[in-house]
């Protein structure tokens, strides 16, 4: 079954992306997410000697947009908590779906670490702009959107 990821991504290209991001995608978040995006055949080459059932396997409908709306909420919520795994592992995820979606100049952007203080939030309102999601009006948000601290004296390591 080859789901719907070759209208984005053929399985050679996310074959070789895979390949191209080894060793940066410590949690294996971008890479099992573009794994769902292929067909049996492909995922079978990258995932070796697993056992897969073909009755079972599902290639995931791909639908970058609506995978980032989904998630958005989740990853907001997370920054905002100032959880640094969970916001980490967020961007990951929209790492996989921004570069699905051939947004080249976003995925480099959210690749760049520099982008990532604090907690993830500038690259969230930068995926929130280019996909269209509205963005909050929450003052300590913003300032965390613009790179400083959610407030002058947080203690929960904005600083």
């Amino acid at each position: 079954m080859t789901g719907f990821a070759n209208r984005f991504r053929t399985n050679e290209e996310i074959l070789e992306h895979i390949n191209l991001i080894k060793g940066s995608d410590p949690f294996m978040i971008t890479t099992n997410d573009l794994i769902l995006c292929m067909d049996l055949e492909a995922a079978s080459v990258v995932l070796g000697n697993v056992a897969l059932d073909p009755e079972e396997w599902y290639s995931q409908p791909v639908d970058p947009k609506g995978m980032i709306e989904g998630y958005m909420p989740f990853a907001l919520a997370k920054a905002f908590d100032h959880r640094g795994l969970s916001a980490l592992r967020s961007i990951s995820h929209f790492k996989a779906y921004t570069w699905l979606d051939g947004k080249d100049e976003l995925y480099e952007f959210l690749c760049d670490d520099k982008n990532y203080y604090p907690y993830g939030v500038p690259m969230l309102k930068k995926v929130c702009n280019a996909y269209g999601i509205p963005w909050t009006e929450d003052t300590q948000m913003n300032r965390m959107a613009d790179g400083t601290s959610c407030t002058w004296d947080c203690k929960e390591g904005c600083l």
